[in-house]
């Protein structure tokens, strides 16, 4: 049988993309299986193995007076690059050590299934970097430490290393949930523009959002030094608990486009001396649970009892909202949705479509044994 070349590209294509995730998520499984609570020996083997790695040492990583590891990376013409890229090596385990992993190819997610969470905050940034690493993407490469525990790695690269820092125009970090945001505000601070979270959003082309609802992540604390720090959505659910999933698929992507994308040409608008601006919309903390104004906030916007009541208002209002989009569907609806399956495909003659006296809801909870011996009387001999 001849195999024109057009379908046979298609074939070999297909078979490699095939083969390269299941490379990928060989890489993240062994970050997932992971324990490492910050300061533990757990924690320090990771970083032995995977961040200061002999490879890795040769490019040029190293660890600062605290711990933490950078790289640096040039761009092509020999010119420093203006990006900084960021994420944390600390999970929120309680104890250090192995977790056993499972991924769902129907769903495209990895969880565990012992109970303990799985670390995709942040294993994911992890992963993030270290294949930016291996493509030679320019910049400043940060793997902070006991960013679990308040962000103390960062904090002491802030407080001695500030001329370093003023050297770069964005900080980019792979720590936040879902598949969309483009962080705007941490704890209610403006930490990157407007017109940067957009020109980004364009030259990714995922589908990403500006959003002011960040908690913090390391970027936080550089954000009155460097015009323009963010936080990106890396996919994961559900983080610090029990439920927590990561995509593979959506995080591969993403690291393909940030490795294909002109980083060194984003918009930089935001001036980092600049007063302090804040929202006032609250943020989200973990889970789906939407925070106050962080106090600081609160404090220097002249948050006031009137405002907190309007807050609690709006707080069950979106609650109300949200439980209402959750209702139990009517037989009306039910009897559309039906009718809506009966629309034409490509399987063959199409059904009849059925009308409302076709269909008698039943009480499942009604309905008692099964009369068998009327069941067997009624049929055929």
């Amino acid at each position: 049988m001849m195999i024109s070349s057009s379908k046979l590209k298609s074939l070999e294509d297909f078979t490699n993309s095939k083969a390269r995730m299941r490379l990928e998520k060989s890489k993240l499984n062994r970050l997932f299986t992971s324990m490492r609570p910050a300061y533990s020996n757990a924690e320090e083997e990771f970083v032995q193995k995977y961040i200061l790695s002999p490879e890795l040492v040769r490019k040029g990583m190293y660890q600062d007076g605290y711990g933490n590891c950078l790289l640096k990376i040039d761009n092509p013409d020999g010119t420093p690059s203006k990006t900084l890229w960021s994420c944390h090596t600390d999970s929120v385990h309680n104890r250090g050590g192995n977790q056993t992993v499972h991924f769902n190819p129907l769903d495209d997610k990895f969880s565990t299934t012992n109970g303990s969470c799985l670390g995709g905050d942040d294993n994911s940034g992890t992963y993030v970097l270290l294949e930016l690493i291996r493509r030679n993407v320019p910049g400043l490469y940060i793997f902070h430490r006991a960013e679990e525990v308040g962000g103390v790695g960062s904090s002491w690269i802030a407080s001695n290393c500030e001329d370093m820092l003023k050297e770069y125009d964005r900080a980019i970090a792979f720590d936040r949930k879902d598949i969309h945001s483009i962080i705007t505000h941490q704890a209610s601070r403006r930490c990157c523009s407007e017109a940067f979270a957009d020109d980004l959003a364009e030259k990714l082309g995922m589908n990403h959002r500006s959003d002011p609802t960040g908690s913090f992540t390391d970027t936080a604390n550089y954000d009155h030094i460097i015009p323009e720090c963010t936080n990106m959505s890396v996919g994961y659910f559900s983080a610090h608990s029990a439920r927590e999933t990561q995509l593979l698929g959506y995080l591969v992507k993403l690291t393909d486009k940030f490795a294909e994308i002109d980083v060194e040409g984003l918009v930089v608008e935001r001036d980092a001396n600049a007063p302090v601006e804040y929202s006032m919309g609250g943020y989200y903390g973990y889970g789906d649970n939407l925070l106050k104004p962080s106090k600081e906030a609160r404090t220097n916007m002249g948050w006031s009892k009137s405002d907190d009541l309007k807050w609690k208002q709006s707080k069950k209002d979106r609650e109300a909202t949200k439980s209402s989009s959750d209702k139990t569907l009517t037989k009306e609806e039910l009897y559309d949705i039906l009718d809506d399956l009966s629309m034409d495909d490509d399987l063959g003659p199409k059904a009849k479509k059925s009308t409302k006296g076709d269909f008698t809801l039943i009480d499942e909870v009604s309905i008692g044994e099964p009369n068998w011996d009327e069941f067997f009387a009624q049929l055929p001999e």
